[in-house]
């Protein structure tokens, strides 16, 4: 699984960040080295992200942001300062 920085999308008059953006992929890596991207997997994945305690739990959640720079909820609860989804 990789995890990487990603470039933060613009503001949405609905929706405002409250942390940084992160692009989230996951992969299989053969013995000999050779990557292949996984685009679908079989099995739910679960994603937990440690949050900062100042910020109202009750309007966090993890979105995905599309390649048309739309964006959609995905989920997610916060309990004991981590954001499951």
């Amino acid at each position: 699984m990789t995890l990487k920085l990603a470039a933060v999308p613009s503001q949405s008059k609905e929706y405002k960040m409250a942390g940084g953006a992160f692009s989230l992929g996951l992969s299989v890596v053969k013995p000999d080295g050779a990557e292949s991207a996984m685009n679908q997997v079989d099995q739910s994945v679960e994603v937990k992200i440690k949050v900062e305690a100042e910020r109202d739990s009750r309007l966090l959640g993890l979105y995905r942001v599309n390649a048309d720079g739309t964006i959609d909820y995905v989920g997610g609860k916060v309990k004991d300062g981590v954001l499951t989804a």
